[in-house]
């Protein structure tokens, strides 16, 4: 209550304690008319109780007034019994809850129950208990004076109070009502009450088609850490804007959680360009040269309205999950292709441990050729044999890993398995041949890189020049001068670091400059994104001589042809990895074949 509502309350109570002065001022007179003397002194004590509490201002009035109330019908019961009887047993009783019905709205709400039960024994038992007694005489004309002043006093009360105590009461319940059913920034409709909201739109319309769309910023917390919480409720308060803009078209829409929207609309008013111009509209207000803004749009239709609300938004997440990370879609509708994905991507989430525990992975060998065409080494290449779907292609589970964090355990498991192969080659005399395993970047996040590979050498006593460390450009993107001085450490220790995939990602000269590469990688699906070859070639064989200049080997990988072994060997390139020479095979063919 704030200090307005307090001291209008405060004047309401003052008023009240006049009113009742007045009143038993009256009844003074009344009583001593009627030579009622001890009703007459009771009414006289009582005017001048409410006139010290006037004098008082005492700040509990509420507490005075009752507590008085219920002294004053307790010797008037008294006064009653001892001078006219019970005649009027029962409507005494029903005079009592009047008066305590127009008291109780202003009692505490949190005690209202517990109040009304002590109120309805103690009058219960009063009226019993007054059934024993022996009526010695009547008094209705008393008794008529005394409904007349307990009907007053509870009309009066109500007449001050319900006014007051209604506009306050109600303008509380709105507020809490408000704040259960909407969002507290933006005050769109909240998660709980939308989904309210829609099942009764979908119920209220049956012959309506309707279709829900879910947003989501991309990369919304990176935005919050560049740029600070109140600048990416900006960005919510002007999303929720530009819903409340398009409410004439789509009545319910509301705020999910964290950057996630959803708006329910009307297929006939379904118009995505008009929508699209919106969210590129208020990707183009909040980017800048440091942040890219992309608004991710998901679509569902509809068709079975006894859906979980839950489930129908759930569904046009989905689809905004098949473009996340994707600069070139912002907008995709919802099939259930994506819905099977997903569930095959828990699956396989679900499968994972228990397949690294039953040994369901294993590694192949691509090798790695000389410019005689003879095997040096290989990469590993993890492959998983499921019992019961077969030879899983990498493509379905590494980039499920990647997201989760996982594909660290995975890498643990590959690394080691490549360590005891040379081991055992080693054993076996076949010592020159070596063996590169590839380093994802959430492995420098997760797990101690440096330890985990000189333990690995040290542990099979294998020469760290036989494992070799392949990096991505990626795994430099963030963080890059700790995990430079992790590399220079191993390599320091004796491994060879190779750059995989060069020239297939962002890679540029500032890299070459900052990192002491062993071994540069130069991906042959350079050739294959361009239509322009010739310039392609240009590229590659200035890459080959300035990777010479600074005492670097080099792979090309990706090698399908005849023609590009001889154009690559013209350009100086002495080792080559690709189809033309082997597809990955298990490590048994492998030794087969080149050991």
């Amino acid at each position: 209550m704030n200090n307005i509502e307090k001291k209008y309350m405060k004047s309401a109570f003052k008023c009240v304690l006049v009113a009742c002065l007045l009143l038993h001022l009256l009844l003074s007179v009344i009583f001593a008319a009627n030579k009622y003397v001890i009703l007459m002194v009771w009414s006289m004590c009582s005017t001048i109780f409410y006139a010290l509490m006037i004098i008082i201002n005492s700040k509990e009035y509420f507490r005075v007034i009752v507590i008085a109330a219920h002294i004053e019908i307790m010797i008037f019961v008294a006064v009653n019994e001892v001078l006219f009887g019970w005649e009027y047993n029962f409507e005494l009783y029903l005079a009592a809850a009047i008066s305590f019905i127009f008291f109780n709205p202003f009692k505490n709400k949190k005690n209202i129950f517990i109040i009304s039960a002590a109120e309805f024994i103690e009058f219960t038992a009063l009226m019993i208990v007054t059934d024993y007694m022996q009526p010695i005489i009547t008094g209705s004309d008393i008794f008529k004076s005394f409904m007349v002043y307990l009907n007053s006093l509870g009309s009066i009360s109500y007449i001050i109070f319900g006014g007051t105590v209604s506009r306050i009461t109600t303008e509380r319940i709105e507020k809490s009502s408000f704040k259960v059913s909407h969002d507290e920034l933006t005050g769109l409709y909240n998660r709980a009450y939308f989904f309210d909201r829609v099942e009764e739109e979908l119920k209220s319309n049956p012959d309506e088609k309707y279709y829900m769309m879910c947003t989501d910023i991309g990369g919304f917390k990176l935005y919050n850490e560049m740029f600070g919480e109140k600048q990416g409720n900006e960005v919510l308060l002007a999303q929720a804007e530009m819903m409340r803009e398009t409410s004439h078209i789509h009545g319910v829409y509301g705020r999910l959680s964290g950057d996630e929207f959803a708006m329910l609309i009307p297929e006939k008013n379904h118009h995505s360009n008009d929508m699209d111009v919106y969210f590129r509209n208020l990707e183009k207000q909040f980017s800048s040269d440091q942040y890219n803004m992309q608004v991710y749009v998901g679509l569902y239709e509809i068709k079975d309205r006894t859906e979980e609300i839950s489930s129908i938004c759930e569904k046009a997440h989905i689809a905004i999950d098949s473009i996340k990370d994707r600069y070139d879609m912002h907008f995709a509708v919802y099939s259930d292709d994506m819905l099977q994905e997903r569930i095959n991507r828990r699956k396989l989430i679900s499968e994972f441990d228990k397949a690294l525990e039953n040994n369901q992975f294993c590694i192949y060998l691509q090798p790695q050729v000389d410019d005689k065409g003879v095997a040096i080494g290989a990469e590993a290449l993890v492959r998983w044999i499921h019992p019961e779907r077969g030879l899983v292609p990498p493509m379905e589970f590494i980039p499920v890993l990647e997201d989760t964090g996982l594909i660290t355990k995975l890498d643990l498991y590959v690394w080691e398995l490549a360590v005891k192969t040379l081991k055992r080659w080693k054993d076996e005399g076949k010592k020159d041949f070596y063996i590169s395993v590839n380093v994802s970047g959430k492995d420098f996040y997760h797990t101690n890189i440096y330890k985990t590979f000189t333990e690995l050498v040290e542990k099979y006593e294998i020469e760290p020049q036989r494992l070799k460390i392949e990096i991505t450009e990626t795994v430099l993107m963030n963080e890059a001068k700790s995990q430079l001085a992790v590399l220079q450490k191993l390599r320091n220790y004796g491994f060879e670091i190779e750059m995989d995939d060069f020239g297939s990602g962002y890679s540029s000269l500032n890299m070459l400059m900052d990192i002491m590469l062993d071994v540069l990688k130069i991906d042959m699906g350079f050739l294959r994104k361009t239509e322009n070859i010739d310039r392609s070639w240009n590229i590659i064989d200035t890459v080959i001589n300035l990777a010479k200049k600074l005492n670097m080997k080099i792979i090309t990988e990706g090698v399908e042809t005849e023609d590009q072994v001889n154009k690559l060997k013209s350009m100086g390139c002495g080792m080559f990895q690709g189809y033309y020479f082997s597809k990955p095979v298990p490590v048994e063919e492998f030794e087969e074949r080149y050991l």
